[in-house]
């Protein structure tokens, strides 16, 4: 087996097996990189990458690696309950 199938292979094993224990068990959000990691090198992703960074402004972000500051979850705690943000500051 040539070994771009062998590592395509493997990475459809690693996506299944993220999404499986997703759906097995939702509140297991760790999975969930385990399914990024193995749509890495698909050809989709590479064409939404390419994608992305046809915009410039786009493009002058991720050449800077921007990363957003962290929420403020005490900030969040202070928004109505069922809004977003609180929502997204009851998990930890």
């Amino acid at each position: 087996m040539p070994l771009r199938n062998r590592a395509l292979n493997l990475d459809f094993l690693q996506t299944l097996k993220g999404a499986i224990v997703l759906l097995k068990y939702p509140t297991q959000t760790d999975s969930v990189y385990d399914i990024e990691d193995g749509l890495s090198r698909t050809r989709a992703t590479q064409q939404a990458i390419a994608y992305v960074k046809s915009n410039p402004e786009v493009a002058q972000i991720i050449a800077e690696r921007y990363l957003a500051p962290a929420p403020d979850i005490a900030a969040l705690l202070k928004y109505p309950p069922e809004s977003l943000g609180a929502i997204y500051s009851t998990f930890g």
